[in-house]
């Protein structure tokens, strides 16, 4: 679950976030656009779904300061739109199940590679299985 509580208007910077429905999502998913690197993302779904013959309805809301959006990115299509005028202020909280309470983990001294960039890492895989490695105590 990722939840972003605005601290400024969305008319004050002009970013946004933008979201495609479930059912859309779903159709990009089985027309095999699936959520993957962001590296391989496409910027402008327009063509894509012009090929597939999927209705592309992009929803954003105009929140002001102190409100906030709630969903599933794993579920929801969605983009970042920058700022185009002055800044955007925002909380961004992302709720995510861990396998191990995060207190084995760090008393096990795997925290090492984790970080606070907002991008999962290139060595997660690693790390994942240093912890299923170790014994539980």
């Amino acid at each position: 679950l990722k939840i972003l509580l605005y601290l400024n208007d969305v008319q004050e910077h002009q970013g946004n976030t933008i979201f495609l429905n479930r059912a859309t999502t779903t159709r990009f998913a089985q027309s095999g656009y699936v959520f993957g690197s962001v590296k391989k993302r496409m910027d402008d779904l327009s063509e894509l779904a012009r090929q597939e013959g999927i209705s592309l309805q992009p929803q954003s809301w105009d929140l002001k300061a102190g409100e906030g959006i709630a969903f599933e990115p794993s579920q929801v299509l969605h983009k970042a739109i920058l700022p185009s005028t002055g800044y955007r202020y925002v909380l961004a909280f992302c709720l995510l199940p861990s396998p191990l309470p995060w207190d084995t983990a760090f008393r096990n001294n795997h925290h090492e590679g984790f970080s606070s960039s907002y991008t999962w890492h290139s060595n997660a895989q690693e790390i994942w299985s240093l912890i299923q490695q170790t014994p539980n105590t």
